[in-house]
Parts: structure tokens; C-alpha cells; sequence
């Protein structure tokens, strides 16, 4: 919710306050409300996993949406896993990062398969001979411009 990455917070709460709202709506009226709880991590991936495992912990806890750096959630795995709860990466890409654990999913499409759709569409339809790609210095940044470069191979450009 708050740090460099601010927006992913904000985007993932809008995206999981629908969800609740809808879930709520069609729930057996005697059935229990889910509750959408916030919590900030400032963009700190040791953070982000503290509170995933304290989310964890807690019987309430029906799954996470998280928006934290993709580095944090596999430190709290054990925990999901543990206590049998699902964690949900917003942002990142667990597959192409080869971070893929039980209890995590990612609910954003590989960064692979995008690497893919863009050099295919600036290679063959716009037939574009050099690009650039700007990404961040983490380890999302470094798996997209890896999936970047492997796509651009595979249509012949260099990588």
C-alpha cells in the first residue's frame, strides 16, 4: 500500500474488494461474511512474508491476495501451506522465476507467454529489427527482460 510499488496494492485491493463483495452477496444468509483485511509490507519483500505467515496463523484466514514484491511470497510457503491456505500473486511470475510452490498461484499470465505475444507482434507484424524493453531492478524485472530475450530469439532476433 505504500513504497515504490504503491499501485499494485491499490489495484489488488480494488480487484479483491469486488471478489469479497460478490462472494458476500451470494452467500447462505446464515454463513459467516468474508472480511478483506489490508496489510502493508512498504514494498519489502521480509516484511511481506512476516505478514503472509501472520495471516497464516491466523483460523480466520481463508487465502491471501498478494501484491508484495514476488520474492516474499515463497518464504511464507511452509506457512500457507501448514495451515492449508492459498496464496494468490497478483503481480509477478511464479512459473518463468521457477518459484512455483504448493499453496502459491499466480493469477497474472507467465511472463513468458506475454514475451512471446509482444516479439511476435514487433517482429513479424510491425517488423521491427531492434527493441528495448525498461524494467524494473528486481526479480520480476529480471525474469521479464529473461522472457524477453528468450521470445525474441525464438523469432530470430537476438536476445
Amino acid at each position: 500500500m505504500s513504497g515504490d510499488a504503491s499501485w499494485r496494492g491499490a489495484d489488488a485491493f480494488e480487484g479483491a474488494h469486488f471478489g469479497v463483495q460478490a462472494l458476500n452477496r451470494n452467500l447462505d444468509p446464515s454463513h459467516p461474511r468474508f472480511e478483506l483485511v489490508t496489510l502493508d509490507d512498504r514494498g519489502d519483500p521480509d516484511r511481506a512474508a512476516a505478514l503472509v505467515t501472520e495471516l497464516a496463523a491466523n483460523p480466520r484466514t481463508a487465502g491471501v491476495v498478494y501484491a508484495g514484491p514476488t520474492r516474499g511470497l515463497p518464504s511464507a510457503q511452509a506457512a500457507l501451506q501448514a495451515a492449508g491456505i492459498p496464496g494468490l500473486l497478483c503481480y509477478g511470475d511464479l512459473y518463468s522465476a521457477r518459484l512455483l510452490r504448493s499453496h502459491l498461484f499466480q493469477i497474472s499470465p507467465p511472463f513468458l507467454w506475454q514475451a512471446r505475444s509482444i516479439a511476435s507482434y514487433l517482429r513479424r507484424d510491425r517488423r521491427y529489427r531492434r527493441v528495448g524493453a525498461l524494467v524494473e531492478r528486481s526479480l520480476d524485472g529480471r525474469t521479464a527482460a529473461g522472457s524477453l530475450r528468450s521470445a525474441f530469439s525464438a523469432f530470430g532476433g537476438r536476445g
